[in-house]
């Protein structure tokens, strides 16, 4: 498989789990910024990250990449939520994420 298809297919699958699969609720709660009694922020964060790196592993077929999306998108979405940094920045850094997993499946 060439590098730009691997890229392609992870960027794809991210826009459909970020986007797609992130429900109002999932992105209203995972923010340490809203307060609630009923919903703790990083169990919905861990929920919204899980959701992207079950895509990458699905796409991929190899978990640990999973796994490694997961914890990078957790991370970084707690920067973008605690605004840290701006949601340009947000999907810069998922992307770049990406592009180290394509990078790694096409040569593993």
């Amino acid at each position: 498989m060439l590098y730009i298809e691997a890229l392609i297919k992870l960027i794809f699958v991210h826009a459909a789990c970020d986007f797609g699969l992130q429900t109002p609720f999932l992105s209203f709660h995972k923010s340490p910024l809203v307060q609630s009694k009923e919903y703790w922020w990083p169990e919905i964060l861990m929920a919204h990250s899980l959701i992207t790196g079950a895509g990458v592993w699905w796409v991929t077929g190899n978990v640990w990449w999973g796994v490694l999306n997961t914890a990078t998108h957790f991370g970084i979405d707690y920067l973008s939520t605690m605004k840290f940094i701006p949601h340009w920045m947000d999907q810069v850094l998922h992307v770049l994420v990406l592009a180290g997993i394509a990078w790694l499946w096409v040569r593993i």
